[in-house]
């Protein structure tokens, strides 16, 4: 319980023992040499030189001031308080506590199962394994193993420097502090199979690693620029900064911000209910699946891939920049927002009962569903669609957007609003509502390019209002079993236009074909008919019955100064069962409520297919026009035999036209 001051030597042999329970003063040019044994049960304070090389036993205080040097081991079971160097080659066992002021410099083991308090510094060359409390308010520089089982919490800096490693256990916690940095040098890794709180800055430098097999907590800021591989967890409400690989095997939850600067590569799930900003000409790959969920923000400069059976579950915003480009080879479903002025190119299916707003093109060769409720707006570029379309809710082209339907499928069973200009060439079904118009006035008008096959089973709307008009351009085929309004539209046809629909307005015949009916039966005309030049109206028959034959029934003035009549009997029919030898019966083909013009100034007349020992006739009755079949060789009184065209042809439909 005495005191000793010491300003010469102290030396503790092999196999000797130093017990204190009272006061050691190693004073500034003293020095302590121990190469056994040193008891400490008061009060060591050091300002000298301790040089352990054997078993060093703390239970009470040992005051640092100056130089510790240790190669042996210091067992610490209180309070070692270093104000000045401990250079560590060998163990310090600590169990209680470890004050540091000064510098520790280690090159051997650290074992703590008690606490160490840091306001110093720290340099590791060799293992620090923490198993109890490690806290940090000044500088640790780790540049081999720091190795946490238990918490440490960081208030100022730790540097893992070139070929360090931090190892956080699956028991382990790691605080970094608001007012704390965490900066992962060139070649340095931090393996995370815990838990890492980041309320400060971490920072993951070039050519460094970042492991997690457990969760990172993010507050505050993640800025990368080396590797960072999840298999574990990432929630981030802060920021997360991306200049190289982001490799995400498992979840990052998204509440804050990530920018990407380079790659994010997804094989498993990413969450976002924040903002993820991909940058120009960089790159995010996703394998697995992203869930944008409102009020989430996508912002995208650069490329987004969406690669074979992965997802992309859109619902909040996303917006595709005029840099940006998303492709997608798996599957998008949207029920957000997408605003696109970059380029979309589908490979795979995208699901839409969202808003996508296309300000640039959307190249098509896989699926796109637009279902009930769903909107795509294209206002300046093209949908250029060679796969599926499938519209069950509102598409809506502006005067500067085009659907080109160049080698695909559209299927229509919602409403396209056309102030632009559909290009099909391939195959167009309609079932909902087509309007090509113009809506609130101006002077754009919608036109529609049909250069392959239409069919429509809805209605189409070419009717624009005000001083527009709509234009549909027709070489192709429209099939139509519904309503094409074009009362102040334009019909140019150089195709073939056939059905038991109605059309509204004048249909001129144009140079193309007019077959009414779908194997026999009514077309509607519910305004004026032209048939002149080189069109063709096609009647097919199968009988005389009603409805066993075709007619083309209009509610204005048929016009027929010309063209071709072409006359057909249906697969199966056999005329010669109905109209027995000498008999004669007649159908209307065509009526006309308001008259016909012009009859037999030159049409043509085909009968195509037809069976020998009939004569057939063409004649007008009032506001019709009929065909008649005759079993026998003698011409009906009054009537020619048509079985040439010509002169005599027309002179008997002249005759003819009185009646």
């Amino acid at each position: 319980m005495g005191t000793i001051g010491n300003d010469g030597l102290i030396y503790n042999s092999s196999l000797a023992d130093i017990e204190n329970s009272g006061f050691i003063y190693n004073y500034s040019l003293g020095t302590i040499d121990n190469d056994g044994t040193i008891y400490n049960w008061g009060t060591i304070d050091n300002k000298g030189t301790i040089d352990n090389d054997g078993f060093f036993y703390n239970y009470n205080t040992l005051d640092n001031l100056s130089t510790i040097d240790n190669s042996g081991t210091i067992y610490n079971s209180d309070t070692i308080d270093n104000r000045n160097i401990i250079d560590n080659e060998g163990t310090i066992d600590n169990k209680d506590t470890i004050d540091n002021e000064g510098t520790i410099d280690n090159s051997g083991t650290i074992d703590n199962s008690g606490t160490i308090n840091n306001s110093g510094f720290i340099y590791n060359w060799g293992t620090i394994d923490n198993q109890g409390s490690f806290d940090n308010e000044s500088l640790i520089y780790n540049y081999d193993t720091l190795d946490n089982s238990s918490t440490i919490d960081n208030y100022d800096a730790i540097y893992n420097r070139s070929s360090g490693t931090i190892y956080n256990r699956s028991s382990g916690t790691i605080y970094n502090r608001s007012s704390g940095t965490i900066n992962n040098w060139t070649s340095g890794t931090i393996d995370n199979l815990g838990t890492f709180n980041n309320w400060g800055i971490l920072y993951n430098r070039v050519l460094a690693t970042i492991d997690n097999e457990g969760t990172i907590d993010n507050d505050g800021t993640i800025d990368n620029s080396g590797t960072i591989n999840n298999s574990g967890t990432i929630d981030n409400e802060g920021n997360i900064n991306n200049s190289l690989f982001i490799f995400n095997w498992d979840t990052i939850d998204n509440f804050g911000t990530i920018n990407n600067y380079n790659t994010i590569d997804n094989n498993g799930t990413i969450d976002n209910e924040g903002l993820i900003y991909n940058s120009s000409s960089n790159v995010i790959n996703n394998w697995g699946s992203i869930y944008n969920d409102s009020p989430g923000t996508f912002d995208n400069d650069g490329d987004l891939f969406n690669i074979s059976l992965s997802t992309l579950d859109n619902k909040g915003f996303i917006d595709n920049s005029n840099s940006g480009l998303i492709s997608n080879e798996g599957t998008i479903d949207n029920s957000g927002t997408i605003n696109n002025d970059g380029t979309i190119g589908n490979e795979g299916i995208i699901e839409n009962s969202g808003d996508i707003q296309a300000y640039g093109p959307i190249n098509n060769s896989g699926t796109i569903n637009n279902r009930s409720g769903g909107f795509i707006g294209n206002w300046v570029d093209t949908i250029d669609n060679t796969g599926t379309l499938n519209n069950e809710g509102l598409i809506f082209l502006s005067s500067g957007g085009t659907i080109k339907n160049s080698s695909g499928d559209i299927d229509n069973t919602g409403t396209i609003e056309n102030l632009g200009i559909i290009d099909n060439s391939a195959f167009f079904d309609n079932s909902g509502t087509i309007n090509n118009s113009m809506v609130g006035g101006g002077n754009s008008f919608g036109t529609i390019n049909n250069s392959g096959i239409i069919n429509n089973s809805g209605t189409i709307n070419n009717d624009v209002g005000w001083s527009t008009f709509g234009i549909i351009n027709n070489t192709g085929t429209i099939d139509n079993s519904g309503t094409i309004n074009n009362s102040l539209g334009t019909f140019n046809n150089q195709g073939t236009y056939k059905g038991t629909g109605t059309f509204i307005g004048t249909f001129d015949t144009g140079t193309g074909t007019v077959a009414p009916g779908s194997s026999a039966g009514t077309m509607f005309i519910d305004g004026d008919y032209i048939l002149d030049g080189i069109g063709i109206l096609e009647i097919e028959i199968g009988g005389f019955a009603v409805g066993t034959f075709d007619l083309l029934d209009i509610t204005g003035t048929g016009y027929l100064s010309g063209g071709t009549i072409d006359f057909s009997f249906l697969s199966g029919y056999d005329i010669a069962s109905e109209i027995s030898h000498g008999q004669s019966m007649s159908l209307m083909f065509l009526k006309a409520d308001l008259g016909i013009n012009n009859f037999a100034s030159g049409i043509n007349f085909d009968f195509l297919g037809s069976p020998p020992g009939f004569r057939y006739d063409v004649f007008q009755q009032g506001n019709g026009l009929f065909f008649e079949a005759t079993n026998t060789v003698i011409p009906a009184p009054g009537a020619i035999l048509l079985g040439g065209i010509g002169i005599c042809l027309v002179g008997w439909l002249r005759r003819r036209r009185a009646l």
